[in-house]
């Protein structure tokens, strides 16, 4: 729980003039009462960085002005542990950025007034290891691929959990999601829900061709090591959907859980289960509390009684 907002950072996304436009108006009306508050506009584009770090202010929330890909990115540039962020909706999904931008006034006013929930939540560390050395590295907020490029040609990844080798599998990819991001791609692909309370991430194979290789989820504390065997495409290391690096036969990709990396915002009443439902991830046929009337099903035809067996002639 957040009680006293006292600074806050308003990011917009790049190249929306609306959301420019509200960042400004909340800009104004909180400092208005009192909020010290920076403005930045997101950045675009492989590996942008576009938050600077300005040590004189340290700011208790930060609210993203977008879809949940502006959401993801900002997120990513957050330091950790993360100030908490808050999400107003411009996309189309909106089921990390929540709220909605036509009452943001009582949604900030709430905010004001009794604080917001803060929720940990953990994401992935990642590193690309080359020749034993270290190339690249970062963190993903929902999932990291790593994934055959533009040629429909199979990726061979040898895998390992904790120094336990799995085996090499053929596919399309492999997914590492966190529970933040298995609402996405992930179940897209057939991988399982998980509650974002829950320390730990889901491996979810794409398109395996002749393996058995099911979702398999892992506590945050074990270490995965995906190594690129040869192959006849071109494999990348794809991370939140927005940040691609290319690999290399041979080359490692080690995942690793970061528990607590990051604290989203909620306003109070805001239940997961239930914004499951709203999104479509729950249907309504799995609510037992509806009636037959309540589904829009007509009622079943009486079962006519058991007609009499025909009397044989010859008796």
């Amino acid at each position: 729980m957040l009680d006293t907002i006292r600074a806050v950072e308003v990011v917009d996304k790049p190249g929306d003039e609306d959301a420019r436009d509200l960042a400004h108006t909340m800009r104004d009306w909180l400092k208005s009462r009192g909020v010290a508050v920076r403005c930045w506009t997101n950045q675009l584009g492989s590996n942008s960085r576009a938050r600077s770090v300005e040590p004189q202010f340290k700011s208790d929330l930060v609210i993203v002005i977008g879809g949940d890909g502006t959401f993801l990115s900002v997120a990513r540039q957050l330091p950790q542990p993360s100030p908490a962020i808050l999400g107003f909706n411009l996309g189309k999904v909106g089921f990390l950025t929540e709220l909605c931008p036509g009452a943001w006034r009582e949604a900030l006013a709430q905010v004001l007034e009794v604080g917001v929930a803060v929720h940990q939540r953990m994401a992935l560390g990642w590193m690309i290891r080359r020749g034993g050395s270290p190339v690249a590295a970062g963190k993903a907020v929902n999932e990291l691929v790593i994934s055959r490029g533009n040629v429909a040609k199979l990726a061979v990844l040898d895998i390992a959990v904790q120094d336990e080798r799995l085996g090499a599998l053929r596919c399309d990819g492999l997914m590492a999601s966190t529970p933040s991001g298995s609402t996405g791609y992930a179940v897209s692909a057939g991988g399982p829900l998980i509650h974002p309370d829950v320390d730990a991430y889901c491996l979810t194979p794409i398109c395996p061709f002749l393996d058995t290789f099911y979702p398999l989820v892992l506590p945050c504390t074990r270490r995965t090591e995906v190594t690129l065997l040869p192959c006849r495409s071109e494999v990348w290391l794809t991370i939140d959907g927005q940040e691609g690096w290319p690999l290399q036969t041979g080359d490692t990709v080690q995942i690793e859980g970061l528990p607590r990396a990051l604290r989203f915002a909620t306003l109070q009443g805001s239940n997961y289960l239930q914004r499951l439902k709203v999104k479509g991830f729950l249907h309504r046929n799995a609510d037992p509390g509806l009636s037959w009337q309540e589904y829009g099903c007509e009622a079943a035809a009486p079962i006519p009684p058991t007609a009499e067996p025909p009397q044989d002639p010859h008796e």
